[in-house]
Protein backbone atom coordinates (compact mmCIF):
# COMPACT_ATOMS: atom_id res chain seq x y z
CA UNK A 1 0.00 0.00 0.00
CA UNK A 2 1.59 3.50 -1.00
CA UNK A 3 2.41 5.39 2.35
CA UNK A 4 0.80 9.15 3.01
CA UNK A 5 3.87 11.60 3.84
CA UNK A 6 3.60 13.45 7.29
CA UNK A 7 2.68 16.76 6.33
CA UNK A 8 -0.43 15.36 4.58
CA UNK A 9 -1.39 13.06 7.18
CA UNK A 10 -0.69 16.07 10.03
CA UNK A 11 -3.53 17.68 7.27
CA UNK A 12 -6.21 15.07 7.05
CA UNK A 13 -5.64 15.06 11.06
CA UNK A 14 -6.26 18.59 11.24
CA UNK A 15 -9.79 19.39 10.91
CA UNK A 16 -11.26 15.76 11.44
CA UNK A 17 -10.55 14.83 14.85
CA UNK A 18 -14.02 13.61 16.87
CA UNK A 19 -14.97 15.49 20.20
CA UNK A 20 -13.33 14.47 23.12
CA UNK A 21 -15.74 13.10 26.23
CA UNK A 22 -15.92 16.28 28.19
CA UNK A 23 -15.58 16.58 32.29
CA UNK A 24 -18.98 17.15 32.49
CA UNK A 25 -21.05 15.03 29.77
CA UNK A 26 -21.92 12.32 32.11
CA UNK A 27 -23.92 14.59 34.30
CA UNK A 28 -25.64 15.77 30.96
CA UNK A 29 -26.99 12.19 30.06
CA UNK A 30 -27.87 11.93 33.50
CA UNK A 31 -30.42 14.92 34.50
CA UNK A 32 -31.94 14.04 30.65
CA UNK A 33 -32.29 10.55 32.04
CA UNK A 34 -33.77 11.79 35.52
CA UNK A 35 -36.06 14.56 33.83
CA UNK A 36 -39.43 14.04 35.36
CA UNK A 37 -41.10 15.88 32.63
CA UNK A 38 -41.30 13.00 30.79
CA UNK A 39 -43.95 10.48 31.80
CA UNK A 40 -42.70 7.68 33.90
CA UNK A 41 -44.69 5.00 31.51
CA UNK A 42 -41.93 6.01 28.59
CA UNK A 43 -39.47 4.08 30.50
CA UNK A 44 -35.53 4.39 29.00
CA UNK A 45 -36.12 4.10 25.64
CA UNK A 46 -36.85 8.13 24.08
CA UNK A 47 -34.04 9.53 26.14
CA UNK A 48 -31.63 6.85 25.44
CA UNK A 49 -32.61 6.78 21.69
CA UNK A 50 -32.32 11.05 21.52
CA UNK A 51 -28.87 11.15 23.59
CA UNK A 52 -27.54 8.25 21.34
CA UNK A 53 -28.33 9.83 17.89
CA UNK A 54 -27.40 13.51 19.08
CA UNK A 55 -23.93 12.52 20.54
CA UNK A 56 -23.38 10.54 17.57
CA UNK A 57 -24.42 13.06 15.26
CA UNK A 58 -21.96 15.40 16.63
CA UNK A 59 -18.97 13.06 16.65
CA UNK A 60 -18.64 12.22 19.95
CA UNK A 61 -17.43 8.82 20.24
CA UNK A 62 -16.29 8.69 23.61
CA UNK A 63 -19.38 10.33 24.74
CA UNK A 64 -21.65 7.57 23.11
CA UNK A 65 -19.43 5.13 25.68
CA UNK A 66 -20.36 7.31 28.69
CA UNK A 67 -23.73 7.52 27.99
CA UNK A 68 -23.95 3.36 27.21
CA UNK A 69 -21.80 3.72 31.18
CA UNK A 70 -24.74 5.83 32.46
CA UNK A 71 -27.62 4.22 30.95
CA UNK A 72 -26.41 0.50 32.03
CA UNK A 73 -26.31 1.77 35.73
CA UNK A 74 -30.17 2.53 35.88
CA UNK A 75 -31.26 -0.39 32.99
CA UNK A 76 -30.28 -3.65 32.47
CA UNK A 77 -27.03 -3.47 30.05
CA UNK A 78 -27.98 -5.96 27.37
CA UNK A 79 -30.91 -3.81 26.53
CA UNK A 80 -29.09 -0.65 26.76
CA UNK A 81 -26.65 -2.13 24.61
CA UNK A 82 -29.12 -3.90 21.98
CA UNK A 83 -31.01 -0.26 21.77
CA UNK A 84 -28.32 2.19 21.56
CA UNK A 85 -26.47 -0.26 18.28
CA UNK A 86 -29.82 -0.37 16.25
CA UNK A 87 -29.66 3.41 17.11
CA UNK A 88 -26.51 3.98 15.41
CA UNK A 89 -26.95 1.92 13.07
CA UNK A 90 -30.22 4.09 11.55
CA UNK A 91 -28.54 6.93 12.27
CA UNK A 92 -26.62 6.55 9.07
CA UNK A 93 -29.89 8.04 7.56
CA UNK A 94 -29.48 11.53 8.68
CA UNK A 95 -25.78 11.50 10.09
CA UNK A 96 -23.62 9.76 7.64
CA UNK A 97 -22.01 6.42 7.68
CA UNK A 98 -18.45 7.53 9.34
CA UNK A 99 -19.67 8.76 12.55
CA UNK A 100 -22.13 5.87 12.83
CA UNK A 101 -18.90 3.31 12.77
CA UNK A 102 -17.15 5.58 15.21
CA UNK A 103 -20.12 5.62 17.61
CA UNK A 104 -21.17 2.14 17.48
CA UNK A 105 -16.84 0.83 17.85
CA UNK A 106 -16.76 2.98 20.75
CA UNK A 107 -20.38 1.84 22.16
CA UNK A 108 -18.67 -1.99 21.36
CA UNK A 109 -15.61 -1.26 23.39
CA UNK A 110 -17.64 0.34 26.44
CA UNK A 111 -19.91 -2.69 26.84
CA UNK A 112 -18.52 -5.70 29.00
CA UNK A 113 -17.51 -9.05 27.73
CA UNK A 114 -20.70 -10.31 28.92
CA UNK A 115 -22.44 -7.97 26.97
CA UNK A 116 -20.60 -8.74 23.91
CA UNK A 117 -20.97 -12.09 23.86
CA UNK A 118 -25.23 -11.93 24.26
CA UNK A 119 -25.32 -9.56 21.02
CA UNK A 120 -27.42 -10.91 17.85
CA UNK A 121 -24.61 -11.21 15.43
CA UNK A 122 -27.03 -12.05 12.38
CA UNK A 123 -27.91 -9.84 9.73
CA UNK A 124 -31.23 -9.64 8.50
CA UNK A 125 -31.31 -7.18 6.41
CA UNK A 126 -29.21 -8.35 3.85
CA UNK A 127 -30.99 -8.10 0.48
CA UNK A 128 -31.74 -11.07 -1.81
CA UNK A 129 -34.57 -11.99 -4.71
CA UNK A 130 -36.96 -12.95 -2.40
CA UNK A 131 -36.27 -10.19 0.18
CA UNK A 132 -36.04 -7.12 -2.32
CA UNK A 133 -39.86 -6.63 -3.11
CA UNK A 134 -41.17 -7.18 0.99
CA UNK A 135 -38.26 -4.10 1.68
CA UNK A 136 -39.17 -1.78 -1.09
CA UNK A 137 -42.59 -2.30 0.50
CA UNK A 138 -41.77 -1.50 3.81
CA UNK A 139 -39.78 1.52 2.95
CA UNK A 140 -42.87 2.91 0.72
CA UNK A 141 -45.30 1.51 4.32
CA UNK A 142 -42.82 4.29 6.72
CA UNK A 143 -42.78 7.21 3.99
CA UNK A 144 -46.28 7.05 3.90
CA UNK A 145 -46.80 6.58 7.83
CA UNK A 146 -44.61 9.52 8.24
CA UNK A 147 -45.18 12.02 5.15
CA UNK A 148 -48.71 11.15 5.45
CA UNK A 149 -50.65 13.09 2.33
CA UNK A 150 -47.80 15.19 1.87
CA UNK A 151 -45.69 12.52 0.53
CA UNK A 152 -46.88 12.74 -3.54
CA UNK A 153 -45.60 16.69 -2.70
CA UNK A 154 -42.67 15.33 -1.74
CA UNK A 155 -41.62 12.77 -3.82
CA UNK A 156 -42.18 15.06 -7.06
CA UNK A 157 -40.06 18.24 -4.59
CA UNK A 158 -37.11 15.09 -4.25
CA UNK A 159 -37.57 14.11 -8.15
CA UNK A 160 -37.24 17.41 -9.34
CA UNK A 161 -33.88 17.57 -7.40
CA UNK A 162 -32.75 14.21 -9.11
CA UNK A 163 -34.70 11.79 -10.88
CA UNK A 164 -33.27 8.81 -8.90
CA UNK A 165 -33.12 10.63 -5.61
CA UNK A 166 -36.87 9.54 -4.00
CA UNK A 167 -36.53 5.97 -5.18
CA UNK A 168 -33.35 6.11 -3.44
CA UNK A 169 -34.44 7.22 -0.52
CA UNK A 170 -37.56 5.19 -0.43
CA UNK A 171 -35.70 1.88 -1.30
CA UNK A 172 -32.37 2.25 -0.08
CA UNK A 173 -33.02 3.98 2.89
CA UNK A 174 -36.80 3.89 4.52
CA UNK A 175 -36.99 0.23 3.04
CA UNK A 176 -33.77 -1.33 3.69
CA UNK A 177 -32.95 0.62 7.05
CA UNK A 178 -35.22 2.61 8.45
CA UNK A 179 -38.08 0.02 8.14
CA UNK A 180 -37.71 -3.67 10.47
CA UNK A 181 -37.69 -6.96 8.49
CA UNK A 182 -40.18 -9.04 10.44
CA UNK A 183 -38.49 -10.42 13.73
CA UNK A 184 -38.24 -10.11 17.51
CA UNK A 185 -37.69 -7.41 19.60
CA UNK A 186 -34.61 -7.99 20.70
CA UNK A 187 -34.04 -8.32 17.26
CA UNK A 188 -35.25 -4.92 16.24
CA UNK A 189 -35.95 -3.20 19.63
CA UNK A 190 -36.38 0.55 17.47
CA UNK A 191 -39.96 0.56 15.65
CA UNK A 192 -41.52 3.49 13.91
CA UNK A 193 -42.22 5.64 16.48
CA UNK A 194 -38.19 5.89 17.84
CA UNK A 195 -37.50 6.31 14.50
CA UNK A 196 -39.00 9.89 14.47
CA UNK A 197 -37.26 10.16 17.36
CA UNK A 198 -33.68 9.17 16.28
CA UNK A 199 -34.60 11.46 13.39
CA UNK A 200 -35.44 14.65 15.26
CA UNK A 201 -32.47 14.03 17.12
CA UNK A 202 -30.13 13.77 14.53
CA UNK A 203 -31.20 16.90 12.47
CA UNK A 204 -31.62 18.79 15.94
CA UNK A 205 -27.89 18.24 15.97
CA UNK A 206 -26.71 19.55 12.88
CA UNK A 207 -26.66 22.91 11.28
CA UNK A 208 -28.61 23.97 8.13
CA UNK A 209 -30.85 20.70 8.05
CA UNK A 210 -34.11 22.58 9.58
CA UNK A 211 -36.75 22.19 7.18
CA UNK A 212 -36.08 18.32 7.03
CA UNK A 213 -35.87 18.54 11.22
CA UNK A 214 -39.78 20.40 10.61
CA UNK A 215 -40.80 17.49 8.46
CA UNK A 216 -39.86 14.90 11.02
CA UNK A 217 -41.79 17.02 13.80
CA UNK A 218 -44.20 16.27 11.69
CA UNK A 219 -43.63 12.43 10.70
CA UNK A 220 -43.56 11.98 15.23
CA UNK A 221 -46.99 13.58 15.20
CA UNK A 222 -47.77 11.01 12.55
CA UNK A 223 -47.09 8.00 14.47
CA UNK A 224 -49.42 8.74 17.13
CA UNK A 225 -52.22 9.52 14.55
CA UNK A 226 -51.71 6.63 12.12
CA UNK A 227 -51.50 4.11 15.54
CA UNK A 228 -47.83 2.93 13.92
CA UNK A 229 -46.33 3.58 17.32
CA UNK A 230 -47.96 0.11 18.83
CA UNK A 231 -45.17 -1.24 16.42
CA UNK A 232 -42.31 -0.10 19.11
CA UNK A 233 -41.36 -0.85 22.40
CA UNK A 234 -44.48 0.61 24.31
CA UNK A 235 -46.08 -2.70 22.54
CA UNK A 236 -44.27 -4.53 24.30
CA UNK A 237 -45.71 -3.40 27.81
CA UNK A 238 -49.18 -3.99 26.72
CA UNK A 239 -50.78 -4.33 30.84
CA UNK A 240 -52.34 -0.85 30.59
CA UNK A 241 -52.85 0.37 26.91
CA UNK A 242 -54.35 3.42 27.85
CA UNK A 243 -51.64 4.36 30.42
CA UNK A 244 -49.44 3.67 27.54
CA UNK A 245 -51.21 5.59 24.68
CA UNK A 246 -51.51 9.06 27.00
CA UNK A 247 -47.50 8.77 27.54
CA UNK A 248 -47.22 8.53 23.55
CA UNK A 249 -49.63 11.18 23.30
CA UNK A 250 -47.67 13.76 25.69
CA UNK A 251 -44.58 12.56 23.39
CA UNK A 252 -46.12 13.37 20.14
CA UNK A 253 -47.28 16.53 21.23
CA UNK A 254 -46.21 20.05 20.80
CA UNK A 255 -44.82 19.59 24.76
CA UNK A 256 -43.03 16.57 23.81
CA UNK A 257 -41.50 17.59 20.81
CA UNK A 258 -40.25 20.85 22.47
CA UNK A 259 -38.96 18.42 25.31
CA UNK A 260 -37.04 16.46 23.15
CA UNK A 261 -35.55 19.60 21.15
CA UNK A 262 -34.56 20.60 23.81
CA UNK A 263 -32.64 17.88 25.79
CA UNK A 264 -30.53 17.54 22.33
CA UNK A 265 -29.52 21.44 22.25
CA UNK A 266 -28.53 20.16 26.23
CA UNK A 267 -25.68 17.88 24.67
CA UNK A 268 -24.81 20.44 21.83
CA UNK A 269 -24.05 22.89 24.11
CA UNK A 270 -22.87 20.51 26.46
CA UNK A 271 -20.03 19.12 23.20
CA UNK A 272 -19.70 22.67 22.24
CA UNK A 273 -21.34 22.21 18.70
CA UNK A 274 -23.40 24.50 16.54
CA UNK A 275 -26.65 22.34 15.96
CA UNK A 276 -29.45 23.19 14.88
CA UNK A 277 -31.71 26.57 15.86
CA UNK A 278 -31.28 27.47 20.07
CA UNK A 279 -33.86 26.57 23.03
CA UNK A 280 -35.80 29.52 22.45
CA UNK A 281 -36.67 28.85 18.64
CA UNK A 282 -38.05 25.56 19.68
CA UNK A 283 -41.53 26.36 19.77
CA UNK A 284 -41.76 28.41 16.92
CA UNK A 285 -40.47 25.66 14.47
CA UNK A 286 -43.00 23.00 15.35
CA UNK A 287 -45.31 22.90 12.78
CA UNK A 288 -49.47 23.15 12.92
CA UNK A 289 -49.43 19.37 11.85
CA UNK A 290 -50.49 20.61 8.64
CA UNK A 291 -48.03 22.41 6.39
CA UNK A 292 -44.31 21.73 5.80
CA UNK A 293 -42.53 24.81 3.51
CA UNK A 294 -40.13 23.11 1.45
CA UNK A 295 -42.45 20.36 0.31
CA UNK A 296 -44.44 23.51 -1.06
CA UNK A 297 -44.20 23.49 -4.71
CA UNK A 298 -44.05 26.93 -6.12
Amino acid sequence: MAKLSASLKELINARHRPIPAPSGIRRVFEKIADDRVQPVRLGFHPWLALSTAATLTLDSPESVAELYSVASVRHHPYEVALLMREVGLKCISFSGIPRAINALLALRAAMPPSVVQRLPMIDDRRLSLDSLEPTCDRGRYLFSSIYGPLRHKLVHRLSLAHPALPFYIIDGHYGALLSNPSGSFEQVPVGRLLTSVIAVACLRAQPAAGPQLLSHVYGLRQAYLDGTWKCDWMSVTADDNDRNQQAIEWLTSNNGAEWLLRCVDTITDALGGRGGSSSEESSSMLPSWGFIPWIGLD
